[in-house]
């Protein structure tokens, strides 16, 4: 039975806010990063837009409704650090130590700061208290940020991905900067979209094991930066397609390290003719010292083309011949 992926379609700013608030006592399932950052940005708006409103003489007031704008968006970024694999613990201690830092404002004063002289003010904000509080605050609120943004190192296993026919975009940069993940899930699809698989593993850094790769027709920047900076990854997926298209390879082993093996059969014509097909694709890989490193191609001519591609770095040097194994498809030796 053939599984297929449709596109997840990107909310606007006013459906993500929407979606938001209905979802307000779900803390499970997921989220797309775009419907956090939509609804961080409806927080910081109306925070500011109250401030103006209220001004210094309703701190108070301020205070509270900043709270609970706060306690909105904790569900969505609750499950956005699902996304990442961490514990949404980190969430409820920064709303707790948000409601602790307004607290001890509040029993010392600071909302209603005309009633203080700077020089009470200042005692205030210098206590081990208040700094130890906002302190701690900032730091939580870094390590939510780092989490729920920047990368991904806890995952060491990937879901299964049984789709068959895949949809734009749908793997972009699924798995970017999973730095503990080590073997990648089997790509069983055969009917490719423009961007499908880009960047899918960026930053991977332990992964040694690639996953096969079957397509014979490709859509544009398919495979764009698919395994970009993997710098355990020793042996390239083998790349059957006949039928390249635009930007498909751009990328795709840039700063592979410890890369030894790259198979990729397409003909001549398709390198020539296909707009950065291969652009970069092999940059700064196999580039560690003391390994040995073998191209396998369609035949000579297509040796030929990527060679002669120099423009856009189609091959570097320590991939061609005399630096580099290159053999053909049926495993003869190509020569110069």
């Amino acid at each position: 039975m053939e599984t297929k992926i449709t596109t997840l379609t990107q909310l606007s700013f006013a459906e993500a806010v929407k979606l938001n608030f209905a979802r307000i006592t779900d803390f499970r399932g997921r989220y797309r990063r775009s419907e956090l950052w939509w609804n961080y940005l409806m927080y910081v708006i109306l925070t500011f837009c109250l401030s103006l409103l209220l001004g210094n003489g309703n701190l108070i007031v301020l205070a509270i409704i900043s709270l609970i704008l706060q306690l909105a968006i904790v569900p969505v970024t609750i499950r956005r650090m699902h996304d990442r694999g961490h514990s949404g613990i980190w969430v409820i201690a920064a709303v707790l130590l948000g409601v602790a830092s307004n607290a001890y404002g509040f029993m010392s004063g600071l909302t209603t700061p005309e009633a203080l002289t700077p020089e009470e003010i200042m005692e205030v904000v210098s206590t081990p208290t208040f700094i130890g509080l906002t302190i701690a605050s900032g730091i939580v609120q870094l390590i939510i940020f780092i989490f729920a943004v920047m990368d991904c190192t806890v995952l060491t296993s990937a879901p299964d991905l049984p789709a068959t026919q895949l949809a734009n975009k749908c793997y972009y940069y699924m798995f970017i900067f999973c730095t503990s993940l080590t073997k990648a899930p089997e790509l069983p699809a055969e009917t490719l979209a423009s961007g499908c698989y880009k960047g899918m593993f960026d930053g991977c850094a332990k992964l040694q094991e690639a996953p096969e790769l079957s397509a014979t027709k490709l859509a544009n920047s398919c495979y764009q930066e698919m395994f970009y900076n993997c710098t355990s990854l020793k042996s390239a997926p083998n790349l059957p397609a006949t039928t390249l298209a635009p930007y498909c390879y751009y990328d795709m082993f840039n700063s592979c390290k410890n890369l030894t093996s790259v198979t990729m059969l397409a003909p001549s014509d398709q390198i020539t003719n296909k707009r950065d097909c291969c652009y970069y694709w092999l940059t700064d890989a196999g580039t560690k010292e003391g390994i040995s490193r073998t191209l396998q191609v369609k035949n000579a001519d297509a040796y030929t083309a990527l060679k002669n591609n120099t423009a856009n770095y189609y091959l570097p040097d320590n991939w061609q011949i005399g630096k580099c194994t290159v053999l053909a498809e049926d495993n003869s030796t190509i020569t110069e």
